[in-house]
């Protein structure tokens, strides 16, 4: 067998069977076969496609490339996670995992750098002086039994396929094809060895499914690829037209997510932590129903206790007690760098905002981080502040957007960012229940 006459197989729309995968795979890790050859291989399933038999194969591989992390028996029916295709300003996981930490559940999350305009959260966390995403398994089990839950990153021994496929991806724009996204999110959550999983599948403009047809489409063959691993699985289809809280861009959406376990209200964050975060105590038998445990989420976002689980995991990951001390409890300037110059953009009119253009947020946004593969260093300091978003009123001249960046002048025209946004006449009413358009089982 030789990885030419598996790109030609491919190439020619024919499928491939379990040792032909395997040997890719395999051969991906060990070094064997050249970068070149990886995204040919990636462009090749990219256009013909992979069947479902595939994909489980796919995903399989790729679990089985690295390492299956292994827990206290005593936390069986404990272990969740939760795991997004991403968004522009998608920061849940971040409030989530802690907020689950403190309801009595264990989170081991695997995820995942910013792909295309989608921000990731570990590059969110690593705004955070000295947080490692690299940790050893002793470190893991001591971050689960003093925090509750850890974020970390795939490593040449956990998901060692996923972290190569996820930049190659990247490279070669087929981030949005459904069946590497089922195999590189999959194969993370069957190595974190948990029990129950709630997917987030993002539907809109700044999102990798634009429809829901096709989101639909991707959740199923998730939750089923899912429920194969032995993973109970809801996902849930959430729309992303407009940026998800007031905040995109690394460090500044580390600030928001502090915020909101201090108590604060952030809109659409609020409501997606709180129903992500109200299944899986449902699911887990942590909560009788879905209104009882997203009870339990608002309780522990309001009294402080996601926040204290948030420090313990800031200080098992590595973060300087000063450091956390200021960012969760004092002043939070002294614990993230954020960009030296601002920009506002100013209403044209008095109005509502009736629209918001998440492309072009998130476009700007990924061009000021420098976000082009996991080999490039990410400017964490740079971003958007939305003070008015959608539904909100707003006065002429008044800003809607402030852009962080890190260079004296932008390096793109103002218009773009003044046609991002639409303002009516008439009052809009916005119900951000209607974030979520539907779940899968």
């Amino acid at each position: 067998m030789h990885i030419t006459e598996l790109l030609k197989k491919k190439r020619n729309g024919k499928e491939l069977n379990e040792s032909e995968i395997k040997y890719f795979v395999n051969n991906t890790v060990n070094g064997n076969i050249q970068e070149s050859q990886i995204g040919a291989m990636l462009m090749a399933i990219f256009i013909r496609g992979l069947t479902t038999a595939e994909t489980v194969m796919m995903t399989k591989a790729m679990l089985h490339s690295g390492d299956v992390l292994s827990w206290n028996s005593e936390w069986s029916n404990m272990l969740v996670d939760k795991h997004s295709t991403g968004g522009v300003g998608d920061k849940i996981s971040i409030p989530l995992a802690p907020s689950l930490a403190a309801c009595g559940l264990k989170v081991p999350m695997i995820s995942g750098r910013g792909l295309d305009i989608t921000g990731g959260t570990l590059d969110k966390l690593e705004s955070i002086p000295g947080f490692n995403v690299n940790l050893t398994k002793p470190d893991l089990d001591n971050c689960l039994e003093d925090a509750g839950c850890f974020i970390i990153s795939t490593t040449e021994n956990l998901c060692p396929a996923d972290q190569i496929f996820y930049t190659k991806r990247n490279e070669t724009s087929t981030v949005d094809y459904i069946n590497l996204i089922v195999g590189s999110i999959i194969s993370k959550k069957a190595a974190e060895n948990v029990k129950h999983l709630i997917l987030d599948i993002k539907v809109g403009q700044g999102a990798f499914m634009k429809d829901i047809e096709s989101a639909r489409k991707l959740a199923k063959q998730m939750v089923d690829v899912s429920h194969l691993m032995g993973i109970k699985t809801k996902a849930y289809l959430t729309r992303m037209d407009h940026p998800l809280g007031r905040t995109v861009g690394n460090a500044l959406e580390i600030d928001e997510c502090v915020k909101l376990m201090q108590g604060q209200y952030i809109p659409h964050i609020h409501e997606l932590v709180t129903i992500f975060g109200g299944s899986l105590l449902e699911m887990s038998g942590k909560a009788d129903t879905l209104e009882s445990g997203k009870k339990m989420i608002k309780e522990v976002l309001k009294n402080n206790k996601a926040l204290e689980c948030f420090y313990k995991m800031l200080i098992d990951q590595g973060v300087q007690e000063e450091i956390c001390n200021n960012l969760c409890y004092g002043d939070k300037t002294k614990a993230l760098k954020l960009a030296k110059y601002q920009t506002e953009i100013l209403a044209s009119k008095t109005g509502w905002i009736e629209q918001i253009d998440v492309l072009i947020i998130g476009t700007v946004c990924y061009q000021l981080a420098g976000v082009v593969s996991n080999n490039n260093l990410v400017d964490h300091s740079t971003g958007a502040v939305l003070p008015k978003t959608i539904g909100e009123h707003i006065e002429a001249d008044e800003p809607w957007l402030i852009i962080y960046h890190s260079t004296p002048t932008l390096n793109f025209g103002k218009n773009t960012l003044e046609n991002a946004i639409k303002i009516s006449d008439n009052k809009i009413d916005i119900n951000c229940d209607n974030l979520i358009i539907e779940w899968i089982e």
